[in-house]
């Protein structure tokens, strides 16, 4: 759906990002040239990345950062490097 009147969106806002959900089972995604070059460049930045300074803030074991499955911070960290976005909302469970 395209919409060419912003008088048609449900809500009033300076900017607005249209989302949506939709089934894959009909229509397999492909992922993009740029999400694939996103994906490449934050995974070249997450092997040579060190979150050391992560694991000394850490008051006690387990230092996550530096043990296995702790590699996805370092692809997290990488995805930051390669994005540079202003703003991060994280979102988890704090203690898993």
């Amino acid at each position: 759906m395209r919409i060419k009147n912003p008088d048609q969106l449900p809500i009033k806002a300076r900017h607005v990002e249209l989302s949506l959900i939709s089934s894959a089972d009909d229509e397999p995604g492909r992922p993009t040239d740029r999400l694939l070059a996103i994906a490449i460049d934050a995974a070249e930045h997450a092997r040579t990345l060190s979150l050391s300074d992560v694991s000394e803030r850490l008051v006690q074991p387990p230092h996550y950062p530096d043990i296995w499955p702790g590699e996805h911070y370092r692809l997290l960290a990488g995805l930051v490097r390669t994005l540079n976005p202003s703003t991060i909302v994280e979102i988890g469970t704090g203690s898993g």
